[in-house]
């Protein structure tokens, strides 16, 4: 039977292979292997799985994949529906963007308001994310440095002002930390593998004029209400 902890390890070697080949981004690389190599016994959590993964993320497990991901990709199909995903408030990017995406953490702090990964850290924050067909991830940026891997579905990924490039299964994604970008999809689902490292505790923000923004936390406080939107991840009941 697969566990979580069968998952960590795969997705462990997912980044490894990825060190020789992450240039500028090698340091905070090596940091999260650091940190997943040394992960200890997982703690109990209540599966959470909102209807976007219901819908999408055995549809996702079953598109064409490189032989690096079929072990974590298999470990997924088994084990997805026993797994804490969150889901964003549509207060974050709007309606749409809630129903449409989520996220699970394998390893991680307690961080705004949500429960702990299973295994816990303080410095990285990894797991996995699922968009549905279709569905734009506005521009945004964050503190934390982040890397994706590409599992399954080919989105068109934007950096800056930059224009959206395809990247398929297997892409290596650095975003620096503050980096504008945004992620849409096309007609497949997209799973991906993600790990954050560095400032992981500050909100991520969303470009202004992109559904709702939202506001690190370091803002300046007499910033007018109306321009506020809190940052609420939170399971879907």
């Amino acid at each position: 039977m697969i566990s979580v902890t069968d998952i960590l390890h795969h997705f462990t070697t997912l980044f490894e292979r990825w060190l020789p080949h992450s240039a500028d981004g090698e340091a905070d690389l090596r940091q999260v292997l650091d940190e997943l190599e040394s992960a200890g016994e997982p703690q109990s959590f209540q599966a959470v799985v909102p209807p976007v993964v219901e819908e999408w993320l055995e549809k996702s497990c079953v598109l064409p994949c490189l032989p690096q991901h079929q072990a974590l990709i298999q470990a997924l199909l088994e084990m997805g529906g026993s797994l804490r995903w969150f889901a964003p408030s549509a207060d974050y990017a709007g309606d749409e963007m809630a129903q449409s995406y989520a996220f699970v953490r394998l390893i991680g702090p307690p961080l705004f308001g949500q429960e702990a990964a299973p295994f816990l850290s303080d410095n990285v924050i990894a797991g996995f994310t699922l968009q549905a067909p279709n569905i734009l991830y506005p521009s945004h940026w964050h503190l934390a440095v982040e890397f994706y891997d590409t599992l399954s579905g080919t989105g068109l990924w934007q950096i800056g002002d930059g224009p959206f490039e395809a990247k398929p299964p297997g892409t290596l994604i650095h975003h620096p930390s503050n980096a504008p970008h945004a992620m849409q999809t096309t007609d497949t689902p997209m799973l991906n593998a993600f790990c954050w490292v560095g400032d992981i505790l500050t909100r991520p923000v969303v470009a202004a004029g992109c559904c709702s923004r939202l506001l690190q936390k370091d803002l300046n406080e007499d910033m007018a209400e109306s321009e506020r939107s809190e940052f609420s991840l939170k399971p879907t009941p």
